[in-house]
């Protein structure tokens, strides 16, 4: 009897594992159909309200089925965004559904998947929507460069993040961003035109190129006229 009960347990735990299995499995391929989907589209459109959101359908069938599925909850939360980006529901943060809802999902994510710097700094760029840059925005801000100042979209997407905002940062926030277009500049991933033009657009060329200390493609950067 009390073999009988082992290989019964055994068989259910096998059971189990095979349904756990199974649903991871099919979470995974309809997240992926998802990303494929707008891959297509971005290659080959520009994405509209309106194709953004049978790729969410599929996005939400990956989570009915695998609830912590974090790179679904980054993407839906991107997919978020951009619906905000395309058709805004409220120019700040208090005032839109699509950014809360795309805050709740970066943080979820960020609670399984801990210190992933991408998730960090998409919170960072949603705190950035309020009247006034807070705590939260500051403390997500710093993360992001502790966690990912040498992934290059990082870099260089809170360094013009930093940018925008920089009447209003304070003193160690402006330091980051200096920090982090200082990386930006190092990779090759941007050429010196792309960052002479990113800074130049912000009026910061001449001074940045004064406060940061020099190397062979800062200097290039430096050289071009605009």
């Amino acid at each position: 009897m009390r073999t009988l009960m082992l290989k019964l347990a055994v068989v259910i735990g096998l059971i189990v594992t095979s349904i756990v299995c199974a649903r991871y499995a099919l979470a995974d391929f309809y997240y992926q159909n998802a990303k494929d989907h707008y891959g297509f589209l971005s290659a080959s459109q520009s994405i509209t309200v309106k194709h953004i959101k049978p790729i969410m359908a599929d996005i939400d069938d990956a989570l009915k089925l695998r609830a912590s599925h974090t790179d679904a909850l980054d993407f839906k939360a991107d997919l978020l965004y951009q619906l905000w980006w395309l058709s805004p529901d409220g120019q700040y943060l208090h005032q839109s559904d699509h950014l809360q809802k795309a805050l709740k999902l970066h943080l979820r994510s960020n609670d399984y998947r801990i210190n992933w710097a991408y998730s960090a700094a998409r919170v960072a760029l949603i705190y950035s929507h309020q009247p006034n840059l807070d705590e939260k925005f500051e403390y997500w801000f710093a993360k992001s460069h502790r966690l990912g100042l040498y992934e290059t979209a990082i870099a260089r997407s809170l360094g013009e993040l930093g940018l925008q905002h920089w009447p209003f940062l304070t003193d160690d926030q402006r330091k980051l961003t200096k920090d982090y277009i200082r990386v930006s500049i190092e990779q090759k991933a941007n050429s010196p035109m792309s960052m002479a033009l990113l800074l130049s657009r912000y009026k910061k060329h001449k001074s940045i190129c004064f406060e940061l200390p020099s190397s062979v493609r800062k200097d290039q950067m430096c050289a071009i006229s605009l």
